[in-house]
């Protein structure tokens, strides 16, 4: 393991000033013993960058992961800052609490520095639900189904719900604990069309909230999986968000 000189940080400060990041991703190869390098290299850059540094955000063994998550860390922690600022703008001395992708909540001001920890924070709390509801029920195992607008997730709660550290967002490895959960299918707002050998093909393409599914009658006009399971008579239109939505039959084909 080679010192930080003065010459590096001359270096790294030249790099900074030609590149003009917003934010900077620190992973030196032995700084889960030993951090002191990286918090040297935090200290020497300007104010006002978003630093990431490895030693912090994932401190284990295993570099590649660790690296992957210090730079998704260093990638959505302005993102995630611009918006807990906005939040807390809109609701002024309101206590705001943000769920986790563990299924735990974090105060709002904290999430900026850990905003890897937010990349799967939508589905725990539907297991936290469905927990909460478990144990009102007296039942204590759960096989969870939650279907959004583009995926279908299914999960064990056993008590409380799973954790691994071995997740993944579009391939890369996200090694920090997230909630155990399976995607299984596609969502309600995902698109049916035919490929050009006649092959039917649903998703990835979602319609998204806004227009949505085209029996919400919202000016959606493509095929999804809400439209077919309404066709095929597997949801009522009169009881659709318990009466207070109606559904839109599509007409008569032919």
């Amino acid at each position: 393991m080679e010192p930080l000189t003065h010459s590096d940080i001359a270096e790294l400060h030249a790099a900074v000033a030609r590149l003009r990041p917003e934010s900077v991703a620190i992973n030196l190869l032995f700084s889960y013993l030993d951090d002191s390098a990286e918090r040297a290299l935090a200290q020497a850059l300007p104010a006002g960058l978003f630093v990431s540094r490895s030693s912090a955000v994932l401190p284990v063994t295993g570099e590649y992961e660790r690296s992957i998550a210090t730079w998704l860390n260093a990638w959505l922690g302005p993102l995630v800052a611009r918006y807990v600022e906005r939040l807390y703008h809109g609701l002024p001395g309101a206590l705001v609490a943000v769920m986790q992708s563990s299924g735990e909540a974090v105060a709002a001001d904290q999430t900026a520095d850990q905003a890897v920890r937010l990349l799967l924070s939508g589905p725990p709390g539907g297991l936290a639900g469905a927990g909460f509801i478990g144990r009102l029920a007296g039942r204590g195992q759960l096989l969870t189904f939650d279907m959004g607008g583009t995926s279908t997730d299914v999960a064990l709660v056993n008590g409380a719900p799973g954790l691994t550290t071995e997740g993944r967002i579009s391939g890369y490895p996200v090694a920090v604990p997230v909630v155990d959960m399976h995607t299984i299918g596609a969502g309600g707002g995902s698109i049916a069309r035919l490929d050009p050998g006649g092959r039917l093909l649903v998703g990835p393409v979602s319609a998204g909230a806004e227009p949505g599914p085209a029996c919400y009658g919202k000016g959606g006009d493509t095929p999804t999986v809400t439209d077919a399971n309404l066709v095929l008579d597997r949801l009522h239109p009169e009881a659709f968000l318990g009466g207070r939505m109606e559904l839109m039959s599509p007409p008569p084909s032919g």
